[in-house]
């Protein structure tokens, strides 16, 4: 019995580091901005004086970016289903990212939106990782 449990948790292991190494971040958002989304793109930088720069969403990928990797390994992370990384120190980053399986152990980390929000609301039963 232990052995079965040490063997698993072994093959676990080893699944979440090839996942790991095979998880890209795709910035390309594939779609065309709305007027409205035009008009919010620059809405923090008026509000706040903050800008959301690529390296920010990177770092706070690559925060949780073992957590991703065991999400997709025990089956919590599925294709096409989007979840929220969120930053809980200032500026409060989220990122709404659209999950991509290329194949088992490869995955694409789309990016589809990005805002500075405290109190970000997320959808009912959505998976929600938090960078601290």
């Amino acid at each position: 019995m232990i052995k079965e449990i040490i063997k698993e948790q072994l093959i676990l292991e080893r699944r979440i580091a090839q996942l790991k190494a095979n998880i890209f971040i795709n910035f390309n958002l594939r779609h065309d901005p709305s007027e409205h989304s035009k008009k919010r793109q620059w809405r923090h930088v008026a509000e706040k004086g903050v800008v959301i720069h690529d390296v920010d969403i990177l770092n706070l990928v690559k925060k949780v970016l073992d957590d991703i990797a065991f999400k997709i390994a025990v089956d919590e992370i599925k294709d096409k289903v989007r979840f929220i990384i969120s930053d809980t120190k200032y500026p409060f980053l989220n990122i709404v990212i659209e999950p991509e399986m290329v194949d088992p152990y490869q995955w694409i980390l789309n990016i589809v939106t990005v805002m500075n929000k405290k109190d970000f609301e997320i959808g009912r039963d959505q998976l929600q990782l938090f960078g601290n």
